[in-house]
């Protein structure tokens, strides 16, 4: 009954979902652009919202330097923390306001854009108060428009800020100096992270063809980019297809909702500090071999678009090579292909705060309940090293 009751509380909300209006930010090619675009919009003043680890090894600097060679004043903001819309958004506000800004700069996590989600509703409701609007800036009635600069790193992306962050940038920008201080470590999980992130999106029923596209070529660019990513630091073109395919994954993701990989590697990192993107290259294809016959199709499908089967095969066997795929990337980068943190009695409370993140909203191939959840959970606490890995 409880998996019915999922299933047509989804078959209503994906009407309203459909519907809503879901903004697609737009590609900035390079700083150049971004400074045309603050020229053309009559932005002389600007917030850059960022975290301390940013502003600390000094990465915002070369987009600050060519952004006031054009004569652009940058007002920086640099202490975003966790929380749902970002920690100091009082603060970063009056930064924004003392500084007469028209736009948001958002460089970081996503964490730093649900700060600027909430600096720019702060905006407009000043604006709309005050008069303050600008149309020449394309910021009616005081709303700035805002710029994000997404950084490579696991764990950037939260289940807090999954729903509103895409959604309200409106333009994006990847900046490759954000990849040139990877750890290989951060390389894996990031690129790991960002594997469940696109997958998940891709077996997602809120998401629709145009999406799906967008998922195959992100997982494509990691699945041929990832280990030189991470091992070839100075390989500066795989690092930076690795990045876009990081932002096209986390934007269709939270365009397609939660999936029980993420949201169950996300309650374990939460409980034992694990790095998320390591949770996620165990868990993915463990997840995926638990929705059965329901998702085979589509992962065999998604296993010959990316090259990993011949389209001639039967499904199964597709399916199954394409999870033996993501298990041998992992492997290659040098990730445990199990994680030992997990508690046998930890199991269940951890589920249950996964499954409560996704049922009944989120559009997943095949409903899992808790019990299910906490099954792929104790088998992702035993060492897995078949012989087809070795």
């Amino acid at each position: 009954m409880y998996r019915i009751y999922c299933r047509v509380y989804q078959f209503f909300s994906r009407f309203a979902f459909a519907f809503a209006k879901r903004k697609q930010p737009k590609r900035i090619e390079n700083i150049k652009a971004l400074v045309e675009l603050f020229t053309e919009s009559g932005v002389r003043s600007a917030l850059l919202a960022t975290e301390a680890e940013i502003t600390g090894e000094g990465l915002h600097m070369g987009l600050v330097r060519s952004v006031k060679r054009a004569g652009i004043r940058c007002a920086i903001y640099g202490r975003t923390g966790p929380g749902p819309n970002g920690e100091g958004a009082n603060d970063a506000f009056e930064v924004y306001k003392k500084n007469d800004c028209k736009a948001i700069l958002a460089i970081g996590s996503g964490n730093t854009l649900a700060l600027a989600n909430e600096v720019a509703k702060r905006a407009a409701e000043w604006g709309r108060n005050t008069g303050a609007g600008d149309k020449k800036s394309g910021a009616e009635s005081g709303s700035p428009f805002i710029v994000y600069v997404p950084r490579l790193k696991s764990g950037s992306w939260t289940l807090a800020n999954a729903g509103p962050a895409s959604r309200d940038a409106d333009y994006f920008m990847l900046y490759p100096r954000f990849a040139e201080s990877l750890q290989p470590i951060d390389a894996a999980c990031a690129g790991m992270e960002a594997l469940c992130l696109a997958i998940e999106a891709y077996l997602s029923g809120g998401v629709d063809g145009k999406t799906r596209r967008e998922m195959v070529r992100a997982i494509d660019m990691i699945h041929w980019n990832l280990c030189a990513a991470c091992f070839d630091p100075n390989d500066l073109v795989s690092r930076g297809k690795l990045q876009e395919a990081a932002y096209l994954a986390c934007a269709a993701f939270w365009r397609g909702r939660l999936g029980y990989a993420f949201a169950a590697a996300d309650a374990v990192s939460s409980k034992y500090g694990v790095n998320r993107g390591m949770a996620c290259s165990v868990l993915i294809a463990r997840t995926l071999s638990h929705y059965g016959a329901r998702a085979e199709q589509m992962i065999a499908e998604l296993s010959v678009k990316t090259g990993i089967t011949d389209k001639n095969e039967l499904d199964c066997v597709k399916a199954e090579k394409y999870l033996i795929a993501i298990r041998r990337l992992a492997k290659k980068t040098g990730l445990p292909n199990h994680i030992a943190e997990i508690a046998g009695e930890d199991a269940n409370a951890l589920a249950r705060t996964a499954a409560d993140s996704i049922n009944p909203r989120c559009f997943v191939p095949a409903v899992l309940t808790a019990e299910d959840i906490a099954a792929i959970l104790r088998e992702a606490s035993v060492k897995y090293e078949p012989a087809f890995l070795i």
